[in-house]
């Protein structure tokens, strides 16, 4: 069986083929060599909302998933993607500070995707109902990465807290780095 599931940065889960966004260019994979730039920042800010700028950012993953001897054998492809027509920038608010704020949310999202690529390279699927299993394994990571999302805005002040931005800049790059090994090779 394959599948594809996302989980957005708006943190909702559905299901939905990325394939018509990814050629559009509208979504934009995560790739270590490649910093955001305000340029990409090409959505509409949202009116009732008071931030400066907002990265909407997507993880998704497919699947597939065998039957042989009682055993469910899987392979996984975990993405992390900036969707370029819903992240916005208001004018005159295009600093770079607030660029490096912007970046670290997408970098986060990668983390949460190298954790999940961690957890099906290690899980052990049990049941018949693996989609229970993805499922509740996708939960937690959302829940997380929602958490650790909220915890970032809330100390940095949206990045104007500097020293901080620097703490959660280090903080990140060095859990990223521990999971290297995990990093999505191509997209």
């Amino acid at each position: 069986m394959n599948g594809r599931h996302i989980l957005i940065g708006a943190f909702i889960i559905f299901f939905s083929p990325l394939i018509g966004q990814v050629q559009s260019n509208q979504l934009l994979p995560w790739h270590q060599d490649k910093r955001l730039t305000w340029p990409d920042f090409q959505g509409e800010p949202e009116g009732d909302i008071d931030f400066k700028a907002m990265t909407n950012w997507q993880l998704s993953f497919d699947f597939q998933l065998s039957k042989a001897k009682g055993e469910i054998n899987t392979h996984f492809n975990v993405y992390t993607f900036f969707d370029n027509q819903k992240s916005w920038v208001r004018e005159g608010n295009g600093s770079e500070q607030l660029l490096q704020h912007e970046q670290l949310h997408f970098d986060i999202a990668e983390l949460f995707a190298r954790k999940l690529r961690k957890q099906f390279a290690i899980y052990s699927f049990k049941s018949e109902n693996y989609q229970e299993e993805l499922n509740l394994l996708f939960d937690a990571s959302l829940d997380s990465c929602n958490v650790v999302q909220t915890q970032y805005d809330l100390d940095t002040e949206h990045g104007l807290n500097q020293e901080k931005q620097q703490e959660w800049l280090q903080k990140i790059d060095q859990e990223l780095m521990q999971l290297n090994e995990f990093v999505l090779v191509s997209h």
